[in-house]
């Protein structure tokens, strides 16, 4: 059983606001809830549903940390180089 990708990104944005407009830090727990219910809207059994949700929560906060550190080590582009003529 999988879902079409549209529906993923879906499920990924609508679990996502529903974790902000909670009072709770981080929307921790209805993240999690929303996706697995959103999943199981699309035939996903809940004991799928739910790794998708963990696995989903520690990925994002680490991919977002793996970009600034690539950013951060990474040259800027355009960026004027130290001339050698002293």
């Amino acid at each position: 059983t999988g879902i079409q990708t549209t529906a993923a990104i879906g499920i990924t944005l609508l679990s996502g606001t529903a974790g902000m407009a909670s009072a709770l830090p981080a929307g921790l727990g209805v993240n999690e809830a929303a996706t697995v219910l959103l999943l199981a809207q699309q035939g996903i059994p809940a004991s799928i549903a739910l790794p998708i949700a963990v696995v989903r929560r520690l990925i994002t906060p680490w991919s977002i940390v793996a970009l600034a550190a690539a950013l951060a080590v990474l040259p800027m582009a355009g960026q004027a180089q130290p001339s050698e003529d002293n």
